[in-house]
């Protein structure tokens, strides 16, 4: 999550840690590691903002970047009166972050609260009538003045809901509804099979876009919308409408996990799975970051480092004794001098240490 020069890094085992560019460190440094605040599950962010979500005991916390780097976050109450009663139909199910710093959030007994970062309270609660299982898989969006909720059960398909109302809108399992948006006119849909956009009333709106893969969350920026698919041997993206295979797309099965980053108007897409990153470099024009392809994760390096010492001992079953030579230097009186004094020793077994 970055902007500007704040950026804070989480991982899914649900570390944190605030980037200092004057003073880089490693993510893994477990003095600099904290978790998740509120122990949240879910991150959400735009723009200069970011909210955490924890999914089981539907607390919600929101702020600038940079007051989540300095633990100075606002937490949003659904209860009445703006009050909590500690009860779980008072817990938020699922939350969207707009760019303006609004979040919006509804609870598993169907509440919907907004609140704004920049005025520090709550500016709606309203009782839809709706009813969420929770469980972490509901998603819920904004756009313009509407909101939506895709309702994803343990089993069966996807239920979607506009502006509260059941739609009849069929959408699969791999449906990614588009990040929030206050300024996008109408809802942005992803699923496996490629890209539709929807009006308030469920009706579609302009043309689909096909693609295949597992897809990433689309976003808006201004009123160009984003989206990607992975499909395990090829990255595919849309940006304002044109589809376009990314150069460079690395092998990697079928778990690809294609997620959008903003930070100003630089647009990025990474595959969080194994780091690598492609740069909106023009309108139509990505280019591929060469030097994510080789980050290493540190259990891959200690893997390799392992194996690397089960084969030198391997060799060295059967070690032949280290010899050495005697050695003469020249020195200057009144000089100091140093003496490498294992220039004559050798050994020929492959990973010793001559002392």
């Amino acid at each position: 999550v970055q902007d500007g020069s704040d950026v804070l890094v989480y991982s899914d085992q649900h570390r944190l840690v605030r980037v200092d560019p004057a003073a880089p460190q490693s993510v893994n440094a477990g003095d600099k590691t904290g978790t998740l605040p509120g122990g949240a599950d879910r991150v959400l962010s735009n723009g200069g903002y970011v909210a955490f979500l924890n999914t089981g005991s539907g607390l919600l916390q929101g702020g600038t970047v940079r007051d989540a780097a300095s633990g100075r976050l606002q937490t949003v109450v659904a209860g009445s009166g703006g009050t909590s009663s500690g009860r779980k139909a008072d817990g938020f199910a699922a939350a969207a972050l707009t760019e303006r710093g609004d979040i919006w959030g509804v609870t598993s007994a169907g509440v919907l609260v907004t609140y704004s970062l920049t005025e520090r309270k709550r500016t709606a609660h309203t009782k839809t009538g709706l009813r969420l299982a929770g469980g972490g898989t509901d998603q819920l969006t904004v756009f313009d003045r509407h909101w939506a909720v895709l309702e994803t059960p343990a089993t069966g398909a996807p239920t979607l809901y506009l502006d509260g109302r059941k739609s009849s809108v069929a959408v699969d399992r791999s449906a990614r509804l588009a990040r929030a948006s206050a300024q996008a006119d109408t809802l942005a849909i992803a699923t496996a099979q490629g890209l539709r956009r929807l009006d308030a009333a469920g009706a579609s709106h302009g043309a689909r876009t096909k693609a295949t893969g597992a897809p990433a969350e689309p976003v808006y920026l201004g009123s160009c919308l984003y989206a990607a698919w992975g499909d395990g041997a090829q990255t595919t993206v849309s940006a304002c409408g044109r589809v376009q295979s990314l150069a460079g797309s690395p092998q990697r099965g079928q778990d690809a996990k294609l997620a959008f980053m903003i930070n100003g108007g630089t647009v990025a897409l990474n595959e969080t799975a194994n780091g690598v990153v492609w740069l909106q470099a023009g309108k139509h024009r990505w280019k591929l970051v060469r030097s994510s392809l080789d980050w290493t994760a540190t259990d891959d390096q200690q893997v390799a480092a392992s194996t690397q010492q089960d084969q030198e001992a391997s060799t060295n079953q059967c070690p032949v004794p280290a010899t050495g030579a005697a050695a003469q230097f020249g020195v200057r009186p009144g000089q100091l001098a140093s003496l490498p004094v294992l220039i004559g020793a050798t050994d020929p077994n492959r990973g010793d240490v001559v002392t």
